[in-house]
């Protein structure tokens, strides 16, 4: 089912929220069918998300380069902000972006 949702259509970006089980797996497959899009782990909301964030920082995946949205995915709390800051970043990246190579014919 996952897998399902996550070819069904090309996303922009992933946001990877709590502690559920099957993070890490949900994590591969938004790579592995979105190899060019942001992911935004965000650090707060348990420790599968903790997990995944140091992965990510470690291995220096994060496709964007924005202090302030860093220290607020490892600090915030107020999710709805949050949420608005990455949908902006998203947004930017987007417009100044010639896009995926692979997308082009």
């Amino acid at each position: 089912m996952r897998n399902k949702r996550i070819q069904s259509r090309k996303f922009a970006a992933g946001t990877f929220i709590g502690g559920m089980e099957g993070i890490g797996e949900q994590y591969q497959l938004f790579r592995e069918h979105h190899p060019h899009s942001p992911v935004f782990p965000i650090f707060t909301t348990s420790s599968a998300a903790k997990h995944l964030f140091d992965r990510v920082l470690e291995r220096q995946e994060f496709q964007w380069d924005d202090s302030e949205l860093i220290r607020m995915l490892l600090e915030s709390r107020r999710y709805p902000k949050l949420i608005r800051e990455i949908l902006k970043k998203v947004d930017s990246s987007a417009s100044n972006s010639p896009g995926d190579p692979s997308d082009r014919s």
